[in-house]
């Protein structure tokens, strides 16, 4: 057999439920020269055997089955399994429309520079397919590696991981995926992938994401130390030290250990939140960070968030 041109990584943990529909909107692209590895990263609900009933005789498709080690230590075991040119991303509970994959090879192919295509999703509510209404920025092409962090990119708010399509020998250079959970891996990933190469942006809307309350995004403080670390790792990287002067990344620094302080907070840990001021304080002194550190110390959360509104009324 000779190698298929794209491999698509989909972790899957208790993912009986949408497993198929995520499989499905692989097997409906107009580009069909792929593989699709699906990692069953130790669930409990069958989902491997769900996937073998549904799918008895498609060569395409691989199930890898490991304990749980969770979706970095999965989309790691999918890229060192994969054999195509390029390794797609895609989570077991979203999917694709079928243009995804014809659409993203044409970018990677129009510019040999683009290691990485990715672009916009919608989100959607938990039936798979009534749509979110959300707006996404135009996302930048090129070398976005500024854009990643410090610009509209910063947070890894916008190119959803499932829009992501990486030329595999890129994982040769910037390694894996963070090996310790959070939050943030793929943030931290994107950032290390633009050191290295440049990215192309789709315009339009190919993959739909299942938005829900209960996922990472609704857990406020690890989302807050993720970023956190991330920028932690990403100031010490030559290209970025290269691209930022000390100060502007002290600053950057400190506005995610104010971050983490007001999520210390607000989950009810009032001295870790102290502490992560007054880092943010000896990183980035300014008079509204000095007043944040006393108030942390005194007054209760409510005065915290009063403090914040005005100091925006005040910046306006």
């Amino acid at each position: 057999m000779t190698d298929p041109r794209v491999s698509i990584v989909i972790p899957a943990y208790n993912a009986r439920r949408t497993i198929v529909d995520a499989v499905d909107s692989c097997l409906a692209q107009t580009f069909a020269d792929f593989e699709i590895i699906v990692i069953d990263d130790g669930s409990t609900d069958d989902t491997a055997e769900w996937l073998t009933e549904h799918y008895p005789h498609e060569p395409r498709l691989r199930i890898i089955r490991q304990p749980n080690g969770g979706v970095s230590a999965a989309r790691n075991a999918g890229i060192l399994a994969a054999r195509g040119e390029f390794v797609h991303f895609l989570d077991a509970d979203d999917n694709l429309l079928p243009r995804k994959i014809e659409r993203s090879l044409e970018i990677a192919d129009s510019d040999p520079a683009i290691g990485v295509v990715y672009g916009p999703g919608q989100p959607v509510e938990d039936d798979g397919r009534t749509p979110i209404p959300f707006e996404y920025p135009e996302l930048p092409s090129g070398d976005v590696l500024k854009h990643w962090l410090a610009g509209v990119m910063a947070n890894g708010t916008y190119g959803v991981t499932p829009s992501v399509m990486v030329r595999r020998s890129l994982f040769d250079t910037v390694g894996l995926f963070s090996p310790i959970p959070t939050p943030t891996e793929d943030w931290d990933m994107w950032i290390r992938l633009a050191t290295v190469t440049h990215f192309g942006a789709l315009k339009e809307v190919l993959v739909r994401y299942r938005r829900l309350d209960t996922g990472l995004s609704a857990r406020k403080l690890a989302v807050a130390l993720g970023r956190l670390r991330t920028i932690q790792r990403a100031r010490a990287l030559p290209e970025v030290q290269r691209l930022f002067p000390q100060g502007t990344l002290d600053r950057m620094e400190a506005g995610r250990w104010h971050t983490a302080a007001l999520a210390y907070w607000k989950d009810g840990d009032r001295a870790s939140a102290h502490d992560a001021f007054e880092r943010a304080c000896r990183l980035a002194p300014s008079a509204s960070r000095r007043l944040y550190v006393w108030v942390s110390r005194y007054l209760p959360l409510w005065s915290a968030n009063l403090l914040g509104s005005v100091l925006q009324l005040l910046r306006r």
